[in-house]
C-alpha cells in the first residue's frame, strides 16, 4: 500500500476540537443519566418489594426518583440532539428548495437555542436560590430539592452548548462529520 493509498483510506478527522470536547461532555452526561436510570430501577424495584412483601416502603423513594428523572431527561437531551434523535416532522421542509430548507434548519437551531437558554437561565436562578435556602420536600425524610434544580440547569446548559454548536456548524458548514454521516444514514420512517 502506497502513502497515497493510506491517505485516501484513512478515516476522516473526527470533527473540530470544540466538537470533540462537546462530545466528551455529552457522553459523560449520558453515562451519568444511565447510572441515574439504573438507580431509579433499583430503588423502584426495592420499594415495590419492600411495600408488598415486607410492608415497609423505602422512605423518600418517590422524591429520589423524581430527582433522578430530571437527571435522566436533562443529561441525555444534548446527546439526542447531537444524534438527531429528536422527533422531526419533515412533511413540509423536505419539499422546500435547498435554500429554504437551510433557513428552516437555521430557524429551528435558533429557536432551540433560545428556548434552552431560557430554561438554563431560570434553572440556574432557581437552583442557586434553592441551595441558598436549603429547599427540601417535606415528608418522612426531608429530601433536598436543589439537586434536581441544579441537574436541570446543568443539563439545559449542556443543551445550550449543543444548540450553539449546531447553529454555528450549520451557518459555517462545519461540524462533526461523523455525527452528520450518522444522521444521514439513519433510516427514515
Amino acid at each position: 500500500m502506497t502513502e497515497t493509498d493510506r491517505k485516501i483510506s484513512a478515516p476522516p478527522p473526527r470533527g473540530t476540537p470544540p466538537g470533540r470536547a462537546l462530545g466528551q461532555l455529552r457522553r459523560a452526561a449520558a453515562l451519568f443519566a444511565g447510572i441515574a436510570m439504573l438507580m431509579m430501577m433499583l430503588i423502584g424495584a426495592l420499594d415495590v418489594i419492600g411495600t408488598n412483601v415486607l410492608l415497609q416502603p423505602i422512605p423518600a423513594a418517590f422524591e429520589f426518583m423524581a430527582t433522578a428523572m430530571v437527571v435522566v431527561i436533562f443529561f441525555s437531551i444534548a446527546l439526542a440532539q447531537a444524534n438527531r434523535a429528536h422527533i422531526r416532522v419533515e412533511i413540509l421542509t423536505s419539499r422546500l428548495p435547498r435554500p429554504l430548507r437551510w433557513l428552516a434548519d437555521f430557524l429551528q437551531y435558533a429557536a432551540s437555542l433560545t428556548l434552552f437558554l431560557l430554561i438554563a437561565w431560570f434553572g440556574w436562578k432557581s437552583g442557586i436560590r434553592s441551595v441558598e435556602v436549603n429547599e427540601y420536600a417535606s415528608g418522612l425524610i426531608n429530601f433536598p430539592t436543589w439537586p434536581a434544580r441544579l441537574a436541570l440547569a446543568i443539563g439545559a446548559s449542556l443543551m445550550v452548548l449543543q444548540c450553539l454548536y449546531d447553529l454555528i456548524s450549520h451557518v459555517f458548514g462545519l461540524g462533526d462529520a461523523e455525527e452528520r454521516r450518522a444522521a444521514e444514514e439513519r433510516p427514515k420512517p
